[in-house]
């Protein structure tokens, strides 16, 4: 999978160059093939998002079924699952989207807060005298982790087709209307932390 995403990388920057380097090219032409690079980097900017998402979602979604599989050894405290569900349901509204990811004090509370979820709902799990019954929740312990690792690299892939994004702004500022005119004119906040 990361060998794809960096030959899509590769693709839209040779694509993108080959539509910078040339002053020489009909006005139309560059044009049509500047459309064309925006298209591409929007896309994969959009999916890079989704599935980012899709994977945080799953990774909270996994916490909740893990609380549910406590549940089927009748043997927990309802009000101390209860509580971890409802701080899985308040750890999702809390989460970052594509305009508020600029403060990096949010997504950083995000990841904290996640991480002790996981950290908790996983210790309370395993604390079960039936986990070794139950084998389905060591599954979903190692599935949740999974998950969260997952999101760290597609952090990781949307930031460089934000970066690409970012760049295209800047390079083609005055031919925005003729590319798209809804094109978004601000630039992608990034994970990364700028140095």
């Amino acid at each position: 999978m990361k060998k794809v995403s960096i030959a899509v990388v590769l693709i839209i920057v040779a694509l993108y160059s080959c539509t910078t380097s040339t002053s020489t090219k009909d006005p139309a032409v560059v044009l049509d093939s500047l459309q064309t690079t925006y298209k591409v980097i929007n896309d994969s900017l959009s999916n890079a998002w989704k599935v980012m998402i899709d994977d945080d979602d799953l990774k909270l979604t996994y916490m909740k079924r893990l609380l549910q599989e406590v549940e089927f050894t009748n043997n927990f405290d309802k009000d101390t699952v209860d509580g971890l569900k409802q701080r899985v349901d308040a750890a999702m509204a809390l989460r970052y989207d594509q305009q508020s990811m600029s403060d990096s004090d949010l997504i950083d509370e995000y990841d904290a807060t996640v991480q002790n979820l996981i950290s908790e709902i996983s210790g309370y799990a395993r604390s079960n005298p039936f986990y070794e019954k139950y084998p389905l929740m060591a599954e979903l312990i190692t599935d949740i982790q999974t998950a969260d690792g997952r999101v760290l690299f597609h952090r990781v892939h949307y930031d460089d087709f934000a970066k690409l994004y970012n760049q295209f702004l800047s390079d083609n500022g005055d031919l925005l209307d003729q590319i798209d005119p809804n094109i978004r004119r601000s630039k992608y906040p990034l994970f990364q932390l700028s140095e």
